[in-house]
């Protein structure tokens, strides 16, 4: 018996700088599963492309909090996300901790939110080049217990691993 759901399905991926939440993402996207290009007030990266890594835009941009699916402050610069971006029945969106229980505490009935963390250690991040400065700002992340997500990736194999591992997920997933 297959059970019809009748909500769309967002996969919020969390973790640290580095961790392989944009990774993961993007080989859900190679698999099928779009993602939600997030809105952020930060300047761009080297390396980023606008609409790509996220929207960059201005404090000005910022729809009214009716419009977003969620929204966080985060070392500084604002990040969210919009109503009209929930089209898919299915979509990933990296989000952090802040952004994750706003999305489930706003949108109980309006969407099915499967939590993945992705969980990698400091020298692994720092290793494959992730500023200190930015593994230090995650210290000031809300902490949100990991037996409350849905399921954990412990990102600390090859990126052969990882890959497997989300292409596995994204299968089951689509089942």
């Amino acid at each position: 018996m297959k059970i019809e759901i009748n909500m769309p399905i967002v996969i919020a991926i969390v973790g640290p700088s580095g961790s392989g939440k944009t990774t993961m993402a993007n080989i859900m996207a190679e698999n099928g599963i779009p993602t939600i290009v997030s809105f952020t007030t930060r300047p761009m990266r080297d390396g980023e492309t606008n609409g790509k890594e996220h929207w960059f835009v201005t404090p000005e941009d910022k729809p009214d909090a009716s419009e977003m699916i969620a929204y966080t402050n985060f070392g500084g610069y604002e990040y969210w996300a919009t109503l009209q971006q929930t089209k898919h029945k299915i979509c990933t969106y990296v989000i952090d901790e802040k952004g994750l229980i706003y999305l489930k505490e706003k949108f109980p009935d309006s969407f099915i939110v499967f939590s993945v963390y992705l969980d990698r250690n400091i020298g692994d991040r720092i290793g494959c080049g992730v500023d200190k400065k930015r593994c230090e700002r995650d210290l000031d992340r809300t902490e949100i217990p990991l037996k409350e997500y849905d399921y954990i990736i412990r990102n600390n194999y090859s990126l052969e691993e990882f890959e497997e591992k989300i292409k596995q997920l994204t299968l089951d997933l689509l089942k």
